[in-house]
């Protein structure tokens, strides 16, 4: 199936009188790709009344449906799905700004990839990032929290491949992952993939990772404790003024937990350092619930695995906390109106 025109993707803006913001981030290369691929870079930007001067800094805010949308019109008028990777060639840690800047200035490995996790929603706002260890490997995962059209394949490419340049920055050029895992099916240009990352690639995976030597974690870089305190707070001030609320930390935590083990709101309000009672009673305030929660983010989830990946119902089912893909198959039934296997069909990228 053709990629859906970005016309035709839902404004997102429409339904929040006050838009969510993001970080431009990575998007600051995104007119100097498409100049490059030969587009008129000015007339697509004014199709959605997008000023190309505001990508010039990375720390400019941006509605995130915006951005969103920019980047399905940007994939739709140049053709290339693997706009995220060509994205990633050119912005490098050292070009993305802050978050950049703290991830080369952290001691070890595995403090700069806490500062990466912690501060994540500074690059994606609507994703959520996390570590994993099992014996002498270590994972580092990305996962949107809901889908995005084309624009979801974009950024999880753009931000891996950001995240592979910034590790090798701190371990040295010489360094590869073991395995990088692409959530998304292969797209018409796989190859370049594999020879950016200098390492197997698979696809079809249930989350976007970066796989590597566990030691690695223990390599040390030389830190400047005060520059790294200066970052550290300007770090915090950017997530500040992005004014995110306990609906998207929520979001963003079962997300990290889902799949893995059990999504209990004890679990999230304890992740979030908060009783259940007083988790409860914030979301009452804004008029939610943790079971609806729970739910958008499963259907969102298992809609971009549907939508993007040929990875099987069983698998989704699973990734999205249904053991049995009968169970899942009625629950996903009773969100959309269709079974996943007619929803697939339907929206599905190929």
């Amino acid at each position: 199936m053709s990629p859906p025109s970005p016309h035709d993707l839902p404004r997102e803006r429409d339904a929040e009188p006050e838009p969510r913001l993001n970080r431009v981030g990575a998007a600051v290369m995104l007119p100097e790709v498409l100049r490059d691929l030969g587009l008129d870079v000015e007339g697509l930007f004014a199709a959605e009344a997008i000023d190309p001067s505001r990508f010039s800094d990375p720390e400019t805010l941006v509605p995130i449906a915006d951005l969103a949308r920019l980047v399905s019109l940007s994939v739709h008028a140049s053709g290339r799905t693997d706009l995220g990777l060509l994205v990633a060639s050119k912005a490098r840690a050292d070009k993305i700004g802050l978050l950049g800047d703290l991830f080369v200035s952290a001691d070890d490995l595995r403090a700069a990839l806490h500062d990466f996790i912690r501060f994540f929603h500074l690059t994606t706002r609507g994703g959520v990032a996390t570590l994993t260890v099992d014996g002498p490997t270590a994972e580092v995962q990305i996962a949107l929290v809901g889908p995005y059209g084309d624009a979801s394949i974009v950024f999880e490419d753009a931000v891996v491949g950001i995240l592979f340049h910034a590790m090798k920055k701190f371990l040295g050029q010489a360094w590869r992952p073991t395995e990088v895992l692409i959530s998304h099916a292969p797209t018409p240009k796989s190859e370049p993939y594999r020879r950016f990352f200098s390492a197997p690639v698979r696809f079809n995976a249930l989350c976007t990772a970066i796989v590597f030597p566990a030691a690695d974690l223990a390599r040390r870089a030389f830190a400047r404790e005060a520059e790294r305190r200066r970052l550290e707070t300007a770090a915090t001030l950017a997530a500040a003024r992005l004014a995110i609320g306990v609906d998207e930390q929520v979001r963003w935590t079962i997300r990290a937990h889902l799949g893995r083990t059990p999504v209990t709101i004890g679990l999230i309000a304890g992740a979030l350092g908060v009783s259940v009672r007083t988790l409860n009673r914030r979301l009452a305030d804004r008029g939610l619930t943790f079971a609806r929660l729970l739910r958008d983010v499963r259907f969102a989830t298992a809609r971009q695995l549907l939508a993007e990946s040929d990875t099987s119902l069983a698998e989704i089912a699973s990734a999205v906390g249904y053991g049995d893909p009968t169970i899942f198959s009625t629950a996903f039934r009773l969100w959309s109106s269709l079974s996943p296997r007619d929803w697939r069909r339907l929206h599905g990228r190929r």
